[in-house]
Formats: structure tokens, sequence, C-alpha cells
């Protein structure tokens, strides 16, 4: 301590006026045993003065003390405790000592556990951000007042929320759906689960919300998790569809079997003249009926990639070759010329020897079906560096733009009366796609009203086969 701070301090003078009264006494009992006036003013001042001494170094020392255990008292439990030596000052600095210390000790231990607590908290807090950040579905969190306290990364795509919208704001300020905002508000009134569907139409996305209230009384907020569910509807969709025409594909070759075989039974048998026609229609009705069930059950390995396939070099010529002989006697009952170069290239191509002849005839069976009498097929080869590409091009009715991305979905037919006239399942496209697929490659079509259609199935040639660049 500053000594012009000592002099304004109050313990300094008390000592001084201790030292006083001290020195006084001293006089009177010096006047008292006969000593002399000079004597008498000699000892007082005497004694002021070696009592104002140790008054000031006395106090002097207190005040270093207590200057020490201030910033002591200031540090408490932040680092290491240095008290200073009050064993001198008496009874009452040791026990402020001894106390301190214990605090000092209980604050270090407080301090060190909220440490572990606040580490812990933090260790909870970024396991959850990485565990929400990576879960498919959107989570939002907000209090009763809708205001954003979370969001997750998938929840601000799918509602298009801006990075600095994502907390602090309303919900229905950055995301404009009603659904949502009726679903927090029935959960706000009402404290029950809410589970609703709905689409977002500019993204063009069916969303699943489920909506569930914070467990405490009163409601503190809202937990919302949204989930995209448009490739789910899509998929049922798709059976639903699916189930449909296999079941109208199934029922016409029955009802046709049965209407014949119910027309035998009531006399046609004994019928000379028509019997044998009835009983051929049931046979063809039930190839009819064989060849899709067929088709079925190959579209299914091949989609579950239970067919196992055996990749190797194909002879392109040799397929060819073999599907136009195998199609000759229809082209020519049809009317419809089969047409394919005198010499197509003898390319190699990487595929299942069978695959690749299903492929073929799936082609141009249905270029045939749809080319009206006196029109043509064509089966041409063409390669580049790396893939080869066969095209099957026809004269026939065409496709119309629109319904040329849907052509390859399984029963899907442009002309309903006309596919199921020239006959066919209906599943020999989507054979083409998934079996071109298996084999690394990949289809295509384009056509044109009233001119025609040509497919093009691109697949990797042979190694020996590719041409290098220089």
């Amino acid at each position: 301590m500053h000594p012009a701070q000592l002099l304004q301090s109050r313990l300094f003078w008390r000592i001084v006026a201790g030292t006083v009264c001290i020195s006084l006494v001293t006089v009177v009992a010096i006047s008292l045993a006969g000593s002399t006036a000079f004597g008498l003013l000699v000892g007082l001042a005497c004694g002021t003065v070696a009592g104002m001494v140790v008054a000031y170094l006395l106090s002097r020392r207190l005040a270093r003390a207590a200057d020490e255990l201030a910033i002591s008292i200031r540090d408490l439990g932040q680092q290491p405790l240095e008290l200073p030596d009050v064993d001198s000052l008496g009874d009452e600095f040791v026990r402020i000592v001894d106390e301190l210390q214990s605090t000092d000790e209980r604050l270090r231990d407080r301090f060190a556990e909220m440490e572990r607590h606040r580490t812990r908290l933090e260790q909870n807090t970024t396991l959850l951000q990485t565990v929400f950040g990576a879960m498919i579905e959107g989570v939002i969190v907000v209090d009763t007042d809708q205001q954003i306290l979370f969001a997750n990364d998938t929840a601000t795509n799918m509602l298009e929320i801006r990075a600095h919208d994502r907390t602090e704001r309303r919900i229905w300020e950055v995301a404009r759906s009603r659904p949502i905002h009726e679903a927090l508000n029935r959960v706000i009134d009402t404290g029950s689960l809410q589970r609703i569907e709905f689409e977002l139409p500019r993204q063009r996305r069916t969303i699943s919300l489920t909506a569930i209230a914070l467990p405490e009384e009163p409601i503190p907020g809202v937990v919302i998790v949204l989930h995209d569910v448009t490739e789910l509807r899509r998929l049922e969709r798709t059976r639903q569809d699916f189930v449909s025409n296999v079941s109208h594909e199934l029922k016409t070759p029955l009802t046709s079997i049965q209407a014949y075989a119910d027309t035998l039974l009531e006399g046609a048998i004994d019928d000379a003249g028509h019997n044998r026609q009835f009983v051929e229609r049931i046979v063809e009705q039930t190839e009819r009926l064989r060849t899709l069930i067929l088709d079925l059950l190959s579209l299914a390995k091949i989609e579950s990639q239970q067919e196992v396939f055996e990749i190797q070099p194909v002879r392109i010529a040799a397929v060819v070759a073999n599907c136009i002989d195998a199609h000759r006697a229809i082209a020519e009952s049809k009317d419809v010329a089969l047409i394919c170069p005198d010499t197509v290239e003898d390319s190699v191509l990487m595929a299942d020897p069978d695959g690749l002849r299903t492929i073929l005839d799936n082609l141009v069976n249905n270029a045939l079906n749809y080319t009206p009498a006196g029109g043509s097929v064509f089966l041409e080869f063409a390669r580049d560096e790396n893939w080869g590409e066969i095209r099957v091009r026809d004269t026939g009715v065409g496709i119309p733009r629109d319904q040329l991305p849907r052509i390859f979905e399984r029963f899907y037919r442009v002309d309903k009366a006309r596919s199921r006239a020239v006959g066919g399942t209906g599943l020999g496209l989507a054979i083409v796609k998934h079996l071109t697929q298996e084999f690394g490659g990949n289809v295509d079509v384009t056509s044109e009203l009233g001119v025609g259609t040509t497919f093009r199935v691109r697949l990797p040639l042979a190694a020996e086969h590719v041409t290098t660049g220089d």
C-alpha cells in the first residue's frame, strides 16, 4: 500500500491513537514519580514518535496482508491460491486464511465439474448435429411462437429455406406451406400428434409430415419430421398400374379360352365344320398366356438381378443373321420387307449371347407389328471407337413425341386397341431396356408420326475391337 493511502487508513490512526494514549499514561506515571517538566516533555515526545513508528510499521504489514488477501479472494477457484503468512498477525487472520483455502478448494472442484459437464455437452451437441445432418429426413424444432430453433440441412433443402433464415425466424416467414402451419397450430393447441401428407408443387415433391409436441407442460415447442415420399408414391402407382395391367393381360386370353371351351361344351364339339377352329383358338390363346407368363418371369429375374448373364464376346453378324432367318416368314406373311445389308460389319460386342438375341427379336418383332403392309424394317449396324450400335428402323405408323419417354414401361401401349389386335405382351421393350443396361449399354428411340421409328441399342465393343485414338 502507498504511504499516502496508509495515512488515510483508519487502522493506522487507531494504532496511532492507542500509542498516544500509552505515551500519556507513561508521562503521568513519570510525573507521579517526581520527574521534572522537561523530562516529562522529552518522554512524551519520544513515546509518541516511537508509537507512531511502530503504528506505521504494524499498519503497513497489516495493509500488505489485506491487499494479498483481496487478490487471493478475487482469484478464488481460477488459479493457484497464494496466501500471505499471517501466523504473526493473530488467530483472526489465520482463520480467515484457512477459510479462504477451504473455499478455494471447493470452488476448484465445482469449476472442474462444470468444465467436465461443458465438455460433455459440447460432445453431445456435436454428435446430435452430425446425426441430424446425416438424416435423410428433415427435422425442424420450433417454439410455441413458431420461431425456428433448429433445422437440419435436409429440411432447409426440402422447404428451400435459406441458410441465414434457418434460426430466429418464424417458420411461416420462410416456408410458405399452409399444411405445415395448420399441423403446427393443431399440435400447439391440442398437444396431439399430427401426421399429414402434402405436395410441394414447385418442386413436384410429396412430403410426409409428423409433428409432435416437446414433452413438457406447458408445451415449450414442436418437433417436425419431414420425409420425402415422392419416389415411394411413384413406385406405389407403378405397382398398382402393374397389377392392373397384369390382371387385364391375363384376363383377356383366359376369357377367350373360357368362351371357346363353353361353346364346345354347348354342342359345337360335334360341329365338324367349326370344332377344330375353336380348339385352334384355345391353343392360340394358351400360347399367348404362356408367353406373357414367361416374359413376366424373365423381366422379374432381370430386375431383381437373379438372372445370371455370361458376358462374353459375341459376333454381331451371326446374331443379326439368325434374327433375320427367324422373322423372315412372319415378315412375308405381313407383306413387310425385312432388310439387312449384305455385309454387316463383323464386329464383336460384349454381351450375353441369349440376351442379345432376345433384344434383337423383341425389337424386330415390335417393328413388324407396327409396320403396315408394303412397309420395310431395316437392321443396321454402326460403330465408333468404343461402342457398337444396332439400329432397328421401320417405316411404320410412328410414335407421338409426348409418349416416347414411356414406351419402355411395362405394359405401356401407345395404341391399346392396335396393340392387342397385333398381339404381344406389352413387356418386350421393357425387357430390351433392362437387358441393355445389364450389358453395360443403353437404348434410345426416335420417331415421327407417319414416317417410322428407329431404336438404337449401344453396347461396348470387345477389347480387341476397340479403336484407340492417337
